[in-house]
């Protein structure tokens, strides 16, 4: 379906405007423009003359992906934290009200335990490795970037230059420097090692 087609289908069903939208019970969170082959094929749908369907696939032209945020992505803005969390959750439910409610407020909540064992068990994986990496004489430096307070701000996780013990350059990325911010065990010195990078020490070597 073309976007003109769709903007159609919308005024017909609504012509105020003031309907909410929803993708398979998800909320709409934003909206993608790129070239057709970007990500992968798009799909649609084409009518003929007698109301019969063809399924087509192509990466012809432009597309718009309609983005939705489903709760488990929404908890993951709060990292799992549920106290925070539910101060951003708010239920208008018109009929049956607390049984709905609860039941809403419980499926939210299993969601964010779920992903704060996932966050912490990731979390931990990457501790431990980097406890080995680091007695093994890998090297971590950060981008003096991060001081810039860009958002978002990349320099945070993905500028780093991280050596491992035979001085090749390893990946920056989360599980490589999660723990070195995070843990208390590393020490960030500003010690001119690399120009433009703080270096972080582990302490315990």
């Amino acid at each position: 379906m073309k976007t003109k087609d769709l903007i159609k289908l919308l005024q017909e069903e609504d012509p105020t405007g003031e309907c909410h939208v929803r993708i398979d019970g998800d909320p709409i969170w934003f909206l993608e423009h790129k070239p057709g082959y970007w990500d992968g094929p798009y799909n649609y749908l084409e009518k003929d003359d007698d109301d019969k369907y063809t399924w087509v696939a192509s990466t012809k032209g432009d597309k718009i992906d309609i983005r939705t945020m489903d709760m488990w992505s929404f908890a993951e803005r709060f990292q799992g934290n549920w106290e925070e969390m539910e101060k951003h959750i708010r239920v208008e439910y018109t009929y049956c009200e607390k049984d709905r409610e609860n039941g809403f407020m419980k499926l939210a909540k299993q969601e964010c335990d779920d992903y704060k064992k996932m966050r912490d068990d990731y979390y931990n994986e990457g501790y431990k490795d980097m406890v080995e990496n680091a007695k093994k004489g890998w090297k971590w430096f950060q981008n003096k970037k991060v001081d810039n307070n860009e958002k978002p701000n990349m320099h945070k996780f993905y500028t780093w230059k991280i050596y491992n013990e035979k001085g090749k350059k390893e990946g920056s990325c989360i599980h490589n420097v999660e723990s070195i911010l995070k843990s208390g065990d590393w020490e960030k010195l500003d010690n001119k090692k690399k120009r433009g990078y703080y270096q972080w020490v582990y302490k315990n070597n």
